[in-house]
Parts: structure tokens; sequence; C-alpha cells
């Protein structure tokens, strides 16, 4: 475990360790809860870039509610989300 994950592992509460070795595993469930988790502070250390990061996660494994998220997140900062082809 890299110096970084030793450090977040320290503020994490275990519900949040259980979840982010169920993300890595592939569970959308669990990273969807973990982006909820970093937006609100709750277990973790509030962080934007985190919970962009599992909400992404979670979307790209077929999670509809991180997808819609995301684009909201897209329509609120301006940024085009449609996909270009």
């Amino acid at each position: 475990m890299g110096f970084l994950n030793s450090l977040k592992s320290i503020f994490n509460s275990d519900e949040a360790d259980a979840l982010i070795e169920k993300a890595r595993l592939g569970n959308a469930d669990a990273s969807w809860k973990l982006a909820q988790m970093y937006m609100q502070g709750e277990g973790v250390v509030s962080s934007q870039m985190e919970a962009i990061k599992y909400a992404t996660l979670a979307a790209n494994l077929g999670h509809k509610v991180a997808r819609n998220w995301l684009l909201s997140m897209g329509d609120i900062y301006g940024i085009d989300t449609s996909k270009k082809r």
C-alpha cells in the first residue's frame, strides 16, 4: 500500500474501506455510495475529485443514477457531455 493510500485509510471509516474494495472489484452500487460519501464528507474526508472519480466508475459500470448525476454536473458547469460521433 502506498503512502497516500495509507493516509486515506487512516481517515476513512471501516465502511468506506470496505466499499473501496468492492468498487475495485467492479461493484457499481459500492462505487456510487462512495461518490455520495465523498460528496458529503461522511466517513471520508470530503473530496469533489474522489466523488467524481467514483461516480464516473459507477456510471461506467452501468449505474444510471451516477450517470445522470454526472450529466447534470456537466449542465451546471457548462461542460458539453454529448457524445461526438
